[in-house]
């Protein structure tokens, strides 16, 4: 409660600026209305120099000395509310005693209970935890596991056209699909070629940007401005294949939209 006065007294004396002649005038009743309803809690007049501060602060809100006294308990409130914080802090007292002689019995029978517990287990032998290292948790895939990621990794690059699409990045989506299926010979080639050309007449009119993009790496390298990485396993392509590569598909895309009928669009 005495926290509870000081709030107020701090809040009377350091009123805002801003507060009008009426608000200020509002705030005032408020805290005279709720110092006046704490003048009747017991803790009011148990405490030391608490009554005496609200008085104060009373007078300073405009409270007349006969409103304080009619708020103020009788002798018999004060002297009951005294005897029950009395009797309260004796209670507190007792039981902090009885804890207190309670924790040291037990303290004196524990060293021969534990020393009982230590003979009757055997001990307990230590186990080393290894470090965890990224080594240790992983191992090298198999050639299937491989292939069968990198072919999951590139459906998922194909569906998510409109994502690419709707955030800007419709023209890197592109590229890296090319990139994925022209620059890196690997056995799976064949196949992500015929994946992507299959993706692209499926829906010809808005992803003929695509196939246009692959013919022009193709002969990109044909013509030696771009590269085409080989693993040791595969010979270099000479030009005369990386030209057959070029014709193949350009023909193979050609073919197969007149084939749908759909090669006036």
């Amino acid at each position: 409660m005495a926290d509870v006065v000081s709030a107020l007294e701090q809040l009377h004396l350091n009123l805002p600026p801003t507060l009008g002649t009426s608000q200020v005038k509002s705030v005032r009743k408020e805290l005279k209305m709720h110092l006046l309803r704490m003048m009747k809690h017991p803790g009011s007049f148990t405490l030391h120099n608490l009554h005496a501060r609200m008085k104060q602060l009373l007078i300073e809100l405009g409270t007349t000395p006969s409103e304080i006294q009619k708020e103020m308990p009788g002798p018999n409130e004060i002297d009951a509310a005294l005897k029950r914080r009395l009797a309260a802090a004796t209670a507190a007292r007792k039981l902090q005693q009885t804890e207190s002689g309670t924790d040291e019995k037990p303290s004196r029978k524990k060293p021969h209970s534990s020393s009982l517990v230590q003979t009757a287990q055997p001990p307990i032998q230590k186990i080393r935890i290894q470090d965890w290292t990224l080594f240790n948790a992983t191992r090298e895939l198999f050639h299937k596991e491989s292939e069968q990621l990198q072919l999951d990794i590139f459906q998922r690059i194909l569906g998510n056209e409109k994502r690419a699409v709707q955030g800007g990045a419709g023209l890197a989506q592109q590229k890296l699909l090319i990139r994925l299926c022209t620059r890196f010979r690997s056995a799976l080639t064949s196949e992500l070629e015929a994946t992507l050309l299959n993706y692209v007449i499926e829906k010809q009119k808005t992803r003929i940007d695509l196939a246009l993009l692959h013919l022009a790496e193709l002969y990109a390298q044909l013509m030696g401005y771009s590269t085409l990485v080989s693993p040791k396993s595969f010979n270099q392509l000479t030009n005369e294949e990386k030209k057959q590569r070029y014709d193949t598909y350009l023909c193979t895309l050609l073919s197969t939209l007149h084939e749908r009928g759909e090669h006036k669009e």
